[in-house]
């Protein structure tokens, strides 16, 4: 089961549905076991060519592969606070906080968590 992130529901709607579910299951005479995973800094974790990798492997063209790869590698960062700009700097891993293709790049990154050993 999965509880998908819509826009305007927040921490408490989750709570709920859950304690729902919980009770749903308790009812019926089941147990219950409950797993949380906290990915709240995940974007940042995604190694690029592993990525590119497991892109590769859903059959995405090559060219496309090699163009996502080289925008991952070569984008150049900088630091604005209090009126100051850092210097230039590269990030090695991770997805783009906010970047249009980042949930889909990460949702093929962390797909293989959910399969099951046969």
């Amino acid at each position: 089961m999965a509880i998908l992130n819509k826009e305007g529901l927040g921490t408490e709607t989750a709570v709920f549905a859950l304690k729902n579910i919980i009770n749903l299951y308790k009812q019926k005479g089941s147990s219950v076991l409950v797993s949380f995973l906290d990915a709240s800094k995940a974007f940042y974790c995604v190694l690029h060519a592993k990525l590119c990798h497991k892109l590769l492997g859903r059959n995405v063209p090559v060219s496309i592969v090699s163009i996502l790869y080289f925008w991952c590698k070569s984008q150049k960062f900088q630091v604005m606070w209090n009126g100051c700009v850092s210097r230039t700097f590269s990030v090695h891993k991770g997805v783009r906080q906010g970047g249009v293709l980042s949930p889909y790049l990460f949702n093929i990154y962390m797909d293989d968590l959910g399969l099951k050993s046969q």
